[in-house]
Order: C-alpha cells, then structure tokens, then sequence
C-alpha cells in the first residue's frame, strides 16, 4: 500500500470534513464518502480523497488511511471495519 506523508493530509481540509458531517448529520465516514462523490463536493478536502482496493476486492473513492484515523480523532465514527485497505492511491 502506498503511504502518504502526514503533510499530504491537510489538517483544515480534515477539519472541512468532519464540519461537513456534523451539518449533514452524517454519522460513518463511508457514508460521507459516498455523500461526497454523489453530490461531486470532493473539491472542498481534495487532499483526503484516494481510490481504496480493499481485501474484500471492493473499490471505492474514499479517504486515504491517515485522513481516516484523524478524521476518527476528532469525530466518534460509527464505521465497522469489515475488510481490510489494502491500496490507496491519490485521486486529482
């Protein structure tokens, strides 16, 4: 899996994201991903935004593993893991 430094998260665009889930009242950071891609709102935490190849063999647009891990410290997540990220490439 390719790692991103922490200075690829930007910690405002974090901050973006979890203000976006407390005002849509979204409460998993999967929901929010699929929230932000349907409604084309990815522009407003670009630096969070990977493709995701989970063990599963699922895909998804998502965020990258440090976004998520500080994206949980600032908002309590009701997300499950229920496979593990095994890729995660950055997404323009």
């Amino acid at each position: 899996m390719r790692n991103y430094s922490r200075s690829n998260v930007s910690q405002a665009e974090v901050e973006n994201y979890v203000d976006m889930m407390n005002q849509t009242g979204i409460t998993t950071i999967v929901a929010m991903n699929r929230y932000l891609t349907a409604n084309n709102l990815w522009h407003r935490c670009a630096s969070l935004k990977t493709f995701n190849t989970y063990a599963s063999g699922a895909q998804s647009i998502g965020v990258s593993k440090e976004a998520y891990r500080k994206i949980s410290k600032l908002y309590a997540t009701e997300d499950v893991v229920t496979t593990h990220l095994v890729s995660a490439e950055q997404v323009a």
